[in-house]
């Protein structure tokens, strides 16, 4: 294996800390007749990871879901703690896998995590690519005003995967990292400063070159270092 070069490998144990798998097809939201991949049911056997996803999984609107930069959505079991805190009139139905994730597990946060660094689940090799940016969706399934905004406002967003290898991932795998990011922040870090009104043009260009950024998402980044740098007084 050739595409990325090998800095560290850290093996994180199973422990009490479980690897969940879900994967959806196409459903419409109750609330909208909308159409949405938001609903994920728990995978419990070895399950095909793709350069695309997980075999069987569906995203109905692939211009902002799916594709290769977006193959797997990560979202961190601890976040639906805090989520239940705060909207309690839903709580039984806050659960690992109602947000829409892919992949989920309880030790990886965006406070502990790097765009670009790359992971060992089971046979294949993911590689963080961007965070999540939510959508209404969120608040139309769950008929609660508020969450999605909520979501944004606190960073509990998850993030995206690029599958550099595919391969069988089981539920409870290990993670293996084999490789860290170039990019000095770490994904929370790299919101807060996206989210700023005027962020340091130098640490937006930093992220701009993260290895292994989505292509999108860096183009979109790097529009506006051009824009901040053509309007330094607004």
């Amino acid at each position: 294996m050739t595409f990325f070069v090998c800095r560290r490998k850290v093996i994180i144990n199973k422990g009490g800390d479980v690897t969940r798998i879900f994967i959806g097809s196409i459903k419409a939201i109750r609330q909208t007749g909308t159409p949405t991949g938001i609903y994920k049911e728990e995978v419990r056997e070895p399950i095909l990871c793709s350069l695309t996803g997980f075999t069987g999984d569906k995203q109905a609107d692939l211009s902002v879901h799916g594709g290769a930069d977006k193959a797997i959505h990560y979202y961190p079991d601890r976040h639906y703690l805090e989520l239940k805190q705060f909207f309690p009139e839903i709580i039984h139905e806050l659960q690992p896998g109602s947000l829409g994730e892919n992949l989920s597990h309880h030790q990886f946060d965006e406070s502990n995590v790097h765009i670009g660094d790359v992971w060992q689940i089971g046979q294949a090799f993911l590689q963080i690519t961007q965070p999540r940016h939510p959508c209404w969706k969120i608040d139309a399934k769950f008929e609660t005003k508020g969450l999605t905004a909520f979501i944004v406002e606190q960073l509990l967003t998850g993030w995206y995967f690029k599958v550099l290898e595919p391969g069988l991932i089981c539920p409870d795998d290990n993670w293996v990292k084999v490789s860290s990011s170039n990019c000095r922040f770490t994904l929370k870090e790299v919101q807060h400063i996206c989210r700023q009104h005027r962020p340091p043009i130098d640490d937006l260009d930093h992220i701009c070159n993260a290895e292994g950024i989505a292509k999108r998402w860096s183009h979109t980044l790097v529009e506006r270092v051009r824009w901040l740098e053509s309007h330094p007084h607004s």
